[in-house]
């Protein structure tokens, strides 16, 4: 918990130091005399952005004065996280590639050579620790960093690019194999196509069989404009929405509890209206509302479209990512606010990077061993939760073998159960993830604050000195996880009372029949498993039920402790 203090800093100065404190879980309290750590900026107004590559790891940085309790960063560090989360580089360039995209090359992180690590990320880390060093006994508490106390969040999306003319792809990716002198590789897609009719169907229920195996919910991108013969040939959209095709992969998507959003045409990059008539007719096929949306082949222009986005009335964009590498383009692994002032300028909308694309390595970088893409995607998976951030990343479904791409569906299912392992952290839809928590604010009481958002915050307390470190495993009023509804989500919205929803708990699967429970060896730590969710949704329960009366947070934690100590 920190008190901002900009005074003196330039806008887009502000900016970056509202988003390092987002970043780091460290909520602003809105009494100017409460006893907190104040977080400020230092250094002339001009200064010349720091290097990238070395920007976490120079200690110059930050400023920490524990007497006063102030941590400082200077304004090299926030020039540098300004020119790079709001892409300046490739707002300002004209140059494109062959699809119409800014080049990679354009990208700050690329041209430091830093496009693998999120260093802005591991910038905010240090901060939260310079906070906590500033402290002393003043009261430190931080936001937990996703929703329901979870330490990082992961979320897998498919951009639905192939329904119609399949034969048109296979061969294309056969000459593509041919090319690169994949002759096994072609031989193998031209007999499975020949023996397979019905390829795109067989490949998209793959993926979705895979997905209800490991209990993963995913985000699924459909383009939503009538098809023409010269888009087909641009590789604009291929399918027409209205046909059979295309309503039957909806439904199963739908009928999987997956998240359905637009996948943007060429059209939607260059005016707001194309935006909102495909968002529209998605919408009306689906009979539900459409919060997100990613360009097609990427293609956009940073800043404009995303202004075309907000006016179409979109919550998020899932752009931003290299077509051909992968990485961090806007340096950070979490989700950000494309408003990028103190005066509400920019587009109302959320920026939520693209980590990982499987094309990326296969067509530009010419690496065909589907194990090799589920290797690099995995260990940025891992750097996201070494950040606690979030890992975003891309399978397209046609990806099967009749349509260029053997051993593709066991390394997806490689990657999910990667991915899905560990049973706090089950790869979910975008939409259900947490989007930002700009500035929430926390009212003051003497030794108490707590915050109000809309995101309901779980919070973690950092030690006090002299008192030794204290786990959240030792505490019972912060539990590891927690079953507390985010309202922001759609379904679960209620500016009313706090209810309790099981669905932000990492779903489960069926529950076995009594013969498996027999010959099951796993069923004790699974009862063991469903009883700590109850004692869990517990917790929650009181904590709920104390943050709505109000009551004083030494109560609170006496309350909580105590009932959770009883047992049956």
């Amino acid at each position: 918990m920190i008190r901002l203090s900009t005074d003196g800093l330039a806008g887009r100065h502000r900016y970056a130091l509202t988003l390092l404190a987002d970043l780091a879980c460290l909520p602003s309290v809105l009494d100017a005399d409460a006893d907190v750590v104040v977080l400020g900026g230092f250094g002339a107004t001009a200064a010349a952005p720091a290097e990238l590559a070395s920007l976490a790891g120079r200690s110059d940085l930050l400023r920490v004065d524990t007497l006063t309790g102030t941590v400082e960063v200077s304004t090299a560090a926030l020039e540098a996280v300004a020119r790079v989360v709001l892409a300046e580089a490739e707002v300002n360039s004209s140059a494109t590639d062959r699809h119409g995209r800014v080049p990679s090359a354009e990208n700050e992180m690329v041209r430091a050579g830093a496009e693998h690590l999120p260093v802005i990320s591991t910038l905010a880390r240090s901060l939260r620790r310079a906070a906590v060093d500033a402290a002393g006994s003043r009261l430190v508490r931080f936001v937990a960093p996703w929703p329901g106390g979870r330490r990082w969040a992961a979320a897998v999306t498919h951009d639905v690019d192939v329904l119609e003319w399949w034969p048109v792809f296979s061969l294309a990716r056969i000459l593509e194999l041919v090319r690169k002198g994949e002759a096994t590789r072609a031989v193998r897609v031209l007999a499975a196509a020949v023996r397979d009719r019905q390829p795109v169907r067989r490949a998209l229920e793959n993926v979705l069989e895979i997905e209800l195996a490991h209990s993963v919910k995913s985000t699924w991108f459909f383009l939503h404009r009538r098809a023409t013969a010269a888009g087909f040939l641009r590789g604009d959209v291929s399918y027409q929405p209205e046909g059979s095709r295309s309503r039957d992969a909806l439904a199963s998507v739908g009928a999987g509890g997956h998240e359905i959003a637009l996948h943007g045409s060429f059209a939607t990059g260059s005016n707001s209206s194309d935006f909102t008539a495909e968002r529209e007719a998605l919408q009306q096929a689906i009979g539900g509302a459409v919060r997100g949306v990613r360009q097609h082949f990427l293609r956009m222009r940073p800043g404009h479209t995303q202004e075309y986005m907000s006016v179409a009335g979109f919550g998020y964009d899932a752009s931003f990512g290299y077509p051909d590498r992968n990485g961090y383009r806007l340096g950070v692994a979490d989700v950000v606010s494309a408003r990028h002032t103190t005066d509400s300028a920019g587009p109302a909308l959320d920026l939520v990077p693209l980590v990982w694309m499987d094309r990326a390595q296969s067509k530009y970088q010419g690496i065909e061993d589907p194990q090799r893409w589920t290797e690099e995607a995995l260990a940025l998976a891992e750097r996201c939760r070494s950040v606690e951030g979030i890992w975003i990343g891309l399978w397209h479904p046609n990806l099967a073998t009749a349509l260029g791409f053997p051993d593709a569906v066991a390394a997806f299912e490689r990657l999910v159960s990667g991915l899905a392992q560990d049973p706090a952290q089950v790869p979910r839809p975008v939409a259900r993830t947490r989007l930002p928590r700009p500035e929430i604010p926390a009212r003051w009481r003497g030794s108490d604050a707590r915050a109000q958002s809309r995101c309901l915050p779980h919070f973690c307390n950092a030690p006090r000195a002299p008192a030794p470190p204290r786990s959240s495993a030792e505490d019972p009023l912060f539990p590891d996880t927690c079953s507390v509804p985010d309202p922001s989500r759609p379904g679960e919205r209620g500016r009313g009372p706090v209810r309790l929803n099981r669905s932000c708990v990492a779903p489960t699967r069926r529950q076995p029949r009594q013969a498996d429970i027999r010959s099951d060896p796993d069923t004790r730590t699974r009862r063991h498993t469903r009883s700590r969710r109850r004692s869990c949704t517990l917790e929650c329960a009181l904590v709920a039920f104390a943050e709505s009366a109000d009551v004083p947070l030494e109560l609170h934690r006496q309350l909580l402790a105590g009932v959770l100590h009883v047992r049956p």
